[in-house]
């Protein structure tokens, strides 16, 4: 371990927190009770948050216990460990930091031994970063989906919302399910929906990582934005007017747990995921084997195409959130993601689009022409699709609207890219 090394960037951490406003630099004021007890006031830099972050890449490198952490959680987390370590009064002068007669945390350091004291300081941050990493579980209701239970990935699972094997075998191991009720989506006095009680009729997504609770959220966040991109992208094929919308906000709530004996579990916001579409998404088994097989493709393309494949799911998920112009843009951001290079970017979605199993011959054309309004809008020559001076030209010319073309045409491709020549 390079000790010498990390006790230097630990150093730098404290002395980067200053009781004084700073001169310069200032990223954020805190104020905060120290071990719950103590008022104190600080403030912290640009070069707390990049020390702190280095400081993460570090410890994650050097420890195996912190090897599937997020090194932004990290960072944050030792500055959380640090507000509650200034009230050890063998390491922090904590009166001197209470009253502010230091300029910052370094001059409030009791050990003479510096070196010392960035060596308790990181051992601590460490023991405490691995007990913040357990296996979770998130759970995450979509409403407006019916499916039958499903294995989409090792990591993420289709379940019905009713009670049955499925349930009581990962109740098994994560014991704080047996109070989570699946057809009801209660636990305790809690509920998964907004408003209580679903909107609609709903099913679950169950996504399985190890990683701090946050971070287990966030990626269920994102496995969850690409699956539903591709189930929509899936379903469309055969039924257009599932993408309907209408005026319904669907839950920004989850419940997680993690697979401990005390049935930790968490019940958070983890952002909105499921679009409100008026129709119900049935995901039957021709669908899920479809998607089953998108996923397979994923796996066995290049690092490249995979992280094309993915980044352009997350810009149709927010394509499929949002309604008119911008719409509009998000879909066209998704074929960019896909075929678009830099320089050529015109070009590449072109020769993109002429790879597609397209049911219209029409669609390079087409393309050309979206690809003009998709530039007048990006750079202000227009601020929405009724004000295009070619509108007109492109209803007569293909009787269609742009935005039902351009979303036909990233549907298709997203659906359809893994299994393009590379």
């Amino acid at each position: 371990m390079v000790f010498g090394r990390i006790h230097g960037i630990v150093l730098a951490v404290v002395r980067s927190i200053h009781l004084q406003p700073p001169a310069y630099g200032t990223k954020s004021h805190h104020r905060f009770l120290a071990g719950r007890r103590i008022g104190v006031e600080w403030w912290t830099t640009w070069k707390t948050i990049l020390t702190a972050e280095k400081l993460a890449r570090l410890g994650k490198a050097e420890n195996p216990s912190l090897s599937c952490a997020d090194e932004g959680r990290l960072a944050e987390l030792f500055i959380e460990f640090l507000k509650d370590a200034i009230t050890d009064g063998s390491l922090f002068n904590t009166w001197a930091i209470f009253r502010r007669n230091v300029p910052t945390l370094y001059e409030a350091i009791i050990p003479p031994d510096k070196i010392a004291f960035a060596d308790a300081l990181y051992r601590r941050w460490v023991a405490l970063a691995a007990a913040d990493i357990s296996n979770w579980i998130v759970i995450v209701p979509l409403e407006g989906v019916e499916t039958m239970p499903a294995a989409i990935t090792p990591h993420l699972m289709l379940l019905p919302a009713v009670d049955g094997d499925q349930w009581n075998q990962l109740r098994q191991r994560f014991p704080g399910l047996i109070e989570f009720d699946p057809v009801t989506g209660s636990l305790e006095d809690l509920s998964c929906f907004s408003r209580g009680l679903p909107q609609k009729r709903f099913s679950w997504v169950a996504f399985e990582a190890r990683a701090s609770a946050s971070e287990a959220r966030t990626q269920a966040a994102d496995e969850t934005r690409t699956f539903l991109s591709i189930a929509f992208s899936a379903a469309t094929s055969s039924n257009p007017s599932v993408l309907s919308k209408t005026g319904w906000t669907p839950t920004d709530r989850a419940v997680q747990f993690a697979e401990t004996r005390d049935g930790r579990w968490v019940h958070a916001g983890i952002g909105n995921l499921v679009p409100p579409m008026s129709r119900m998404l049935i995901l039957s088994e021709d669908l899920i084997d479809e998607i089953k097989k998108w996923y397979s493709a994923i796996e066995q393309a290049t690092n490249q195409r995979s992280k094309r494949l993915i980044t352009a799911s997350h810009f149709l998920h927010q394509a499929l959130l949002t309604t008119g112009t911008q719409q509009f843009i998000w879909y066209f951001i998704v074929l960019d993601a896909l075929f678009g290079e830099r320089g050529r970017v015109e070009r590449m979605i072109l020769s993109g689009i002429r790879q597609l199993n397209a049911p219209d011959k029409s669609w390079v054309e087409r393309c050309r022409l979206l690809f003009d309004l998709r530039s007048a809008l990006v750079h202000g020559e227009v601020s929405s699709i009724q004000t295009w001076q070619d509108l007109s030209t492109y209803r007569r010319l293909f009787y269609s609207e742009p935005l039902a073309d351009v979303q036909e045409i990233a549907l298709t491709a997203l659906r359809q890219f893994p299994f393009l020549i590379a």
